[in-house]
């Protein structure tokens, strides 16, 4: 880490160096097809930049950091700084409070270092809370592509299968009892502290819960699969470049029920789309073919998760609602419990839009 302080001003929602060559950043984004950074780029209106390093007039906000980059943006409890030239990521950590945090991410980020598809890390600095990675130049951005059925279904194919694969089969899944994997989600939430949020919105979500719970507790003493599981998998983590495929954000590695990254695919599109969209025969062919990928590459082990796609579903929404109580501690609750709500209305209408394909 230098010892010399580099300046950061705020353009938009970002921090770009002042110290960083104008006519460098320039050749870059005419000659770079990064399409991460021209994005990045487009936002900011480029001449403030020119007149902030010429200090012909100061900046609303400014960092000073350590750690060169051209682009700075901040995350949960620290910044992660990018050297695009140098192909490198560093994600600081910046205050006492999240030395927790890093202690968690990195060792997730170990342990998934073990995969082809993660991110390779390149340095360690565990005294300054702060760890560097490789930055991989995309070609393509899947969760940027037109919102379509049928690009959906091809995208998922091709790119997110392989990374799937290779996660699901990274260790040999546990089976466990669905009645005691249950219980223990129960009691775990009923020990929940709500009194700070909302507490229409919570009666709610708990009411949702219960209903949830109740439904699986009908499925009886059944065998579920249980792996370690990305716990963010989506299409905004997923990066192409030109020779390889990558996941990136690896702070949410976990144990899940087996379709957990699965669903949280397909539920991020339905998510992030903000407009209704009828996935249903979309997510059931694709877990068709995962289901036949994953038998071809197994022999000892054979899967037929086809038949308890409802009972991974509903095991997906009770852990996606816990995934959001036990994200960062230092998350505003109004911000928390409003994402729990609006993760919450996206299952209620996928299965609302199922119930009514089923009864035509």
């Amino acid at each position: 880490m230098n010892s010399k302080r580099f300046i950061y001003i705020k353009l938009k929602n970002n921090y770009w160096c002042l110290n960083q060559s104008i006519l460098g950043l320039i050749w870059y984004r005419i000659f770079s097809r990064d399409i991460f950074f021209i994005q990045e780029y487009k936002k900011i209106e480029f001449w403030k930049l020119i007149f902030y390093k010429w200090k012909i007039f100061r900046g609303p906000k400014i960092l000073k950091l350590s750690v060169y980059g051209q682009l700075c943006i901040p995350l949960y409890g620290g910044y992660k700084i990018f050297d695009f030239y140098k192909k490198n990521v560093i994600r600081i950590f910046h205050d006492v409070k999240s030395l927790k945090e890093y202690n968690k991410e990195l060792k997730n980020l170990k342990r998934a270092n073990a995969l082809k598809c993660a991110p390779t890390i390149n340095k360690i600095n565990i005294d300054n809370r702060w760890y560097s990675e490789e930055y991989l130049k995309s070609n393509l951005e899947l969760n940027k592509r037109k919102i379509d059925n049928a690009i959906i279904k091809e995208d998922f194919i091709r790119f997110a299968i392989p990374l799937l694969k290779e996660i699901m089969l990274w260790e040999v899944p546990a089976t466990v009892s669905l009645k005691k994997y249950l219980e223990e989600k129960i009691n775990i939430f009923k020990s929940y502290d709500f009194k700070k949020y909302d507490q229409l919105k919570v009666t709610a979500i708990k009411e949702y819960f219960n209903q949830a719970a109740q439904l699986l507790q009908k499925e009886g003493n059944r065998k579920i699969l249980i792996i370690l599981a990305h716990g963010d998998f989506s299409a905004k983590n997923i990066v192409v470049t030109k020779s390889e495929t990558k996941l990136l954000d690896w702070e949410l590695l976990t144990r899940c029920s087996f379709l957990h990254d699965f669903y949280n695919y397909f539920f991020h599109i339905l998510r992030s789309s903000g407009k209704k969209m009828h996935l249903s025969n979309v997510i059931e062919e694709s877990l068709n073919v995962l289901n036949t990928v994953l038998n071809v590459n197994t022999q000892n082990f054979k899967f037929d998760f086809i038949y308890l796609s409802k009972t991974y579903r509903f095991l997906y929404y009770i852990e996606r609602i816990f995934s959001i109580l036990e994200f960062r501690e230092n998350i505003h609750p109004e911000k928390r419990i409003r994402n729990l709500s609006r993760n919450i209305d996206v299952f209620k209408k996928y299965e609302s839009c199922i119930n009514a394909t089923i009864n035509r």
